[in-house]
Parts: structure tokens; C-alpha cells; sequence
């Protein structure tokens, strides 16, 4: 199979397992509504077919997102060790591919039904006497996303599920690929809708229902993150694809509940900076947005005035998000904190560092930081350096009065500020708070132009 195949069947199969990933979350909303409201026999025999189709699909979906995801890894190795005219290691490469897309499938799907203490060699197909039970995911797995992202990336589609229902909150975690986080996170999304009760004052519900709505209405969505409480990450398009990943932390009373209008921010910044290609053509900038909501934000102004603890809560998140688009991209990482999304940006990138090439606040009431350099960004090699105007810039309106919170203190110095160290925008002319994501504004363009080069 020649790279070029493999790359495009990989986009075609990750296409198929997004489009299972809608069917599903259909499905389950459609066996909630009835289970509401039917009772008896017929109901029991049509709800024990239902769950049967659902397992069934989530099996396909799992399958797909490993293909996809052995397709373009691989590929892209046989890709580079042809051009190279390295014959060994288009060889090994190959094998790879056998290796990953050969396994037995139906085997391995028995072989996850036995998970118990002990394989029983009367009873085991004798394929897989002596094989044992599927060990748990090693407790490294959860700390480094370097190891993890190896780790997944050799396992078979059964070895997926079967960790993956061990550790619920694996396709959280920093490391696993764009495809794989989004698999693992429809699942989820379509088993909490099957199961969630229709009330409209359910406020999880709500976000579930609005997530599951904004996935359909969107083929190239990625979903990157999802709670049992309905927060979330929401991404334009695959990181991994990406010359440039823009993650906007929106602030007070951004949830999935109003994901359309954060989607909507991120995706604006990203035109701004040039990114609305698709990437196809040779020498084209591709821009990736991602509305990252993964923290409770403060329901108004002034809940959000004295709360620094819904920040301080999200720092350690958005750091170990951060870690996972480092893994799977090697585009540029840029990180916008607006409003009070700000503060919890702040933060993130505090003590170690975040894993980012440039850092943008804007209309914040302060960052958690006296000075630009108490910021540590962190590059793709690891390496750390403190912020400066080069790499930390702040954007806000003259007429903002959100801004001006930072008189008090309480969250730290305006950024906006020249003393802060950063690259200081101030906007002239009357901008609301809620006005800089304007399409063909001002802001928006110095917003553009914060990000760098």
C-alpha cells in the first residue's frame, strides 16, 4: 500500500467512525425518549435490541478510529522511508501495518469477554489458552502522554475498549490521537443520553443534548473532551492535520451549554490568522480552533468578580490538555484566555509552565501573575522560557470596564498594561465585552496579530 493510499483511506475510515459517532448518539436519544414512556414485554425485547445495536456500533466505532489512526501513522512512515529511497525502512514499516490491522479480531473480542481472575483452559478457545486475562492499563499511563500515546497506539481494538471501560477517564487524558479521544468521547456522550433523564432543568442533560447537536450539525468536529457533567472540549478539525492550534478558555457562564458562541470565538481567530483553507494545497496554512470548557466558569460578572478557585481549579486541566496537543500535533500552540478565561490561562501557564509558543489575554480582570515573566511557556521540545513581549500579549478595550477589575488586584495587574511586560494592545473606539470576536473588527484583527508569527 503506497502512503498516498493510506493517508486518504485513513481520512476516510476516521470520516466513517465519526459518522458511527453520530448514529449512535441518535440511537441513544431515541431509546431514552421511549424507555420515558414505554412499558411491558414489547418494550423489554425492543429495549434489549436496542442496547444489543448499540454495543454493536460501539464496537464499529472503535474499529474504525483504530484503523484510521494505524493508517496515518504508519503510512506516514512508509511516506518518509520512500522519499528517502530507504527500502529497510519502507520494510519495516510495512510490517508494522500487517502487524497492527492483522490481528484477529474476533479473537481479541472473546479474548475481552474473559476478563476475569483467571482464563479457564477448558472452556478458552484454544487460540487463546494461555494467553491469560487483558492485564489493567499500567498507572504510568496516566502520567506521561509520550508513554501513553505509544502505549495505545499497539493495542488492538478490543485491548481499546476493554482499558477504555477500566479507566473511564482515559479519552480525557493527555496523548491518545485527535480520532481515538473523539471515539472514546461520543461513546460516552451517547451512553450518557440513553441513560440521562429528559428534565429540562437537568443543566448535564442540557450540555450533553447541546454537544450531541453541535456534533451533528458539524462532520468535522472533534470531540477532545467530555465529563460526566457534561464539560467538554470541542475542536474545528483533527490537531493532528494542523499547521496552527488555537485554543480559546472562554470565561463567565461559557459551558456546552452555549458551545455554539464559543466555537464560533475560537473559529473567528482562527480566519484571522489566515486559516481558512483546508490545508490541501501545498504551502497552505491550516487553522484548528478548539473551544476548551473543561472547567465549571463563574454564571455571572459578579460571581466571577472574587472567584479565583474556578481558575485555580482549571489550571492543572488545561495544563495536561495542552501536554496532549503537544503529542498530536507539530503545529504551532497558541492559547487565548478571554475574560475570565484569562485568569484560569494565567494560572495554567504558572510554576511549570504550559505547553504553548504564544499566550494571549484578552479583556482579562488579571491573570494570576504580578508580570509577563512569572509565565513559563513550554515548546514542543520541552524546553521553558519565561514570558515576554514576544510571546505573551494582552488585548483590551478602553471602555471594557472588565478590564479595569484589575485595579484591585485581585486576580493581578491589568495585562493590558505596559508595565506588565507583555505585548500591550489597547483598542480605541467603543468595544463592548462581548464585541472583540467580531468578525472583520478591530479586535478581532490585534487579537490575529497577539498571536505572532
Amino acid at each position: 500500500m503506497s502512503a498516498a493510499v493510506a493517508a486518504e483511506a485513513a481520512q476516510t475510515v476516521g470520516d466513517s467512525a465519526r459518522r458511527w459517532g453520530v448514529i449512535a448518539i441518535e440511537l441513544a436519544s431515541i431509546s431514552a425518549g421511549m424507555r420515558d414512556g414505554w412499558s411491558g414485554l414489547a418494550a423489554l425485547a425492543t429495549f434489549a435490541r436496542l442496547d444489543e445495536l448499540a454495543r454493536r456500533i460501539e464496537r464499529t466505532i472503535g474499529e474504525h478510529a483504530h484503523v484510521a489512526e494505524v493508517l496515518a501513522a504508519e503510512g506516514a512512515r512508509l511516506e518518509e522511508a520512500i522519499a528517502r529511497g530507504d527500502r529497510e525502512a519502507a520494510a519495516d514499516a510495512d510490517a508494522a501495518l500487517v502487524a497492527l490491522l492483522g490481528t484477529d479480531w474476533e479473537a481479541e473480542r472473546v479474548r475481552s469477554l474473559l476478563q476475569g481472575p483467571a482464563v479457564d483452559a477448558s472452556t478458552a478457545p484454544a487460540a487463546l489458552r494461555g494467553h491469560g486475562p487483558l492485564p489493567p492499563p499500567p498507572s504510568h499511563l496516566a502520567l506521561d502522554p509520550a508513554v501513553r500515546a505509544a502505549t495505545w497506539h499497539g493495542l488492538s481494538p478490543f485491548q481499546r475498549a476493554a482499558w477504555a471501560e477500566r479507566a473511564p477517564g482515559l479519552s480525557d487524558g493527555a496523548g491518545l490521537p485527535a480520532t481515538s479521544r473523539d471515539a472514546l468521547n461520543r461513546i460516552e456522550l451517547a451512553r450518557a443520553l440513553g441513560g440521562a433523564p429528559a428534565g429540562e432543568d437537568d443543566r448535564t442533560h442540557r450540555r450533553m443534548t447541546s454537544a450531541a447537536r453541535h456534533l451533528a450539525a458539524t462532520p468535522e468536529a472533534r470531540l477532545l473532551g467530555l465529563r460526566p457533567d457534561g464539560r467538554g472540549v470541542l475542536a474545528s478539525g483533527d490537531p493532528g492535520d494542523a499547521s496552527e492550534v488555537v485554543t480559546l478558555v472562554p470565561g463567565t457562564g461559557a459551558s456546552m451549554e452555549t458551545i455554539d458562541r464559543s466555537v464560533e470565538r475560537a473559529a473567528a481567530v482562527c480566519e484571522e490568522r489566515g486559516g481558512r483553507g483546508s490545508g490541501d494545497d501545498e504551502g497552505e496554512k491550516r487553522c484548528v480552533s478548539i473551544a476548551w470548557m473543561d472547567y465549571e466558569a463563574p454564571e455571572t460578572i459578579p460571581a466571577a468578580a472574587l472567584d479565583r478557585g474556578r481558575a485555580e481549579d482549571a489550571a492543572p486541566r488545561l495544563r495536561e490538555f495542552q501536554d496532549g496537543l503537544r503529542e498530536m500535533t507539530d503545529g504551532r500552540l497558541g492559547a487565548i484566555g478571554y475574560s475570565y478565561g484569562g485568569v484560569a490561562l494565567g494560572l495554567a501557564a504558572g510554576g511549570d509552565g504550559l505547553s504553548a509558543d504564544a499566550l494571549a489575554f484578552v479583556a482579562a480582570p488579571g491573570v494570576g501573575a504580578e508580570h509577563a515573566s512569572d509565565l513559563t511557556l513550554r515548546d514542543g521540545e520541552g524546553a521553558r522560557r519565561e514570558g515576554g513581549p514576544e510571546s505573551v500579549s494582552a488585548v483590551a478595550s478602553r471602555w471594557d470596564p472588565i478590564p479595569w477589575w484589575a485595579l484591585t488586584k485581585t486576580f493581578g495587574p491589568d495585562p493590558a498594561d505596559a508595565d506588565f511586560g507583555g505585548d500591550a494592545r489597547r483598542v480605541d473606539g467603543f468595544v463592548g465585552h462581548s464585541d472583540y470576536f467580531d468578525r472583520r473588527s478591530v479586535p478581532l484583527a490585534e487579537i490575529g496579530e497577539a498571536l505572532g508569527e
